[in-house]
């Protein structure tokens, strides 16, 4: 007599199926894994962020006492815009490495998707490292986002090559003191002198210690030259790193035999001697119109140290000389 044998059913896990197969009197099991059913995550948010800024690199720089010691930062002004604007708040901005050459100043929101920050120069970027060894971070949520290098320039030289123009220039009748453009260091600012000056208004490049043109942050500082002792020239700095510098002869009026002649600064002398009025000085008569005449003269070569911001450039102005040929004109004579 034939036993029916006996099937027992246990509850599998779900992830766990049975198929019975009946071979002779024997129930016979085969298991197989069912994928497991995953239950739906949060959406992860995979947008890319980035940070771009402007200028890019950063170029800023500093002062100097006269001692040679800092005395303050220049600073110069940065933009950084977030794309997408939506991560704009989530933006921190850092320095990625230990020099204490910049700092951060002055962060602040702008518009939709930018910030907007200053960048303040303490010491110079080492003449080995021509593309900064300086770099400021964008940061979202400890990820670099963007990045941009900061340098911070020195003034060092007058560029090359030097303006050597020549040829005839005006004759300008012009009032000079100690804050005149030419500049007479000798002449108080309620005088000036009267004077006929024929001239050209030289461009002069200065370049920082890497032979680039300075950048923004010396924009507007003043120039000063040394001719028996520190003057300020009264030009100043352009966002490109030129000033004009107007070389020539200059030809003081003599009046009743005394020269130079001194007047009060925006008195009738002088305003009469500008524009061509006749009028008396010194008990003479000065005709309308009247220019002291150029002196033929070949005048010796300047060499004139050039101090910005308390940097005295390492070569500054170097055997320049001047031609003057009667009536007007003016040969600039500058090797590089």
């Amino acid at each position: 007599m034939q036993r029916r044998g006996r099937c027992k059913w246990y509850s599998l896990l779900p992830v766990m199926a049975a198929t019975a197969m009946v071979v002779g009197a024997l129930a016979i099991f085969e298991v197989r894994a069912v994928p497991r059913t995953e239950t739906a995550s949060e959406p992860v948010d995979e947008t890319e962020v980035t940070v771009t800024f402007d200028p890019d690199p950063v170029k800023t720089g500093y002062e100097k006492n006269d001692g040679g010691t800092f005395k303050s930062s220049l600073l110069r002004h940065v933009i950084a815009t977030v794309n997408p604007a939506s991560a704009r708040d989530s933006i921190t901005f850092n320095k990625a490495d230990a020099t204490e050459r910049v700092e951060i100043q002055n962060k602040k929101k702008l518009g939709d998707d930018k910030w907007e920050f200053d960048v303040a120069g303490k010491l110079a970027t080492p003449v080995a490292y021509p593309e900064g060894d300086t770099t400021i971070q964008a940061k979202k949520g400890g990820k670099v986002v963007g990045s941009v290098q900061v340098i911070v320039q020195v003034p060092d030289k007058i560029g090359k090559p030097h303006p050597q123009p020549s040829g005839t220039v005006p004759a300008t009748n012009f009032g000079m003191n100690k804050g005149s453009s030419p500049v007479d260091k000798n002449t108080p600012a309620n005088q000036v002198r009267l004077v006929t000056y024929y001239a050209h208004p030289l461009t002069v490049t200065v370049v920082d210690q890497f032979g680039e043109h300075l950048e923004t942050a010396y924009e507007n500082k003043s120039v000063f030259e040394n001719f028996g002792g520190w003057f300020d020239t009264n030009q100043k700095l352009t966002a490109n790193g030129t000033y004009k510098d107007p070389v020539g002869g200059v030809m003081g009026l003599v009046a009743g035999g005394l020269t130079p002649v001194r007047v009060a600064k925006n008195g009738p002398e002088e305003l009469a001697w500008m524009i061509g009025l006749a009028f008396v000085v010194n008990g003479e008569t000065i005709p309308a119109n009247f220019k002291v005449g150029l002196v033929t003269k070949n005048y010796p070569a300047h060499n004139l140290s050039v101090k910005i911001v308390g940097h005295v450039l390492s070569e500054g102005v170097v055997n320049r000389a001047v031609h003057a040929t009667t009536p007007n004109t003016i040969e600039i004579v500058w090797p590089d």
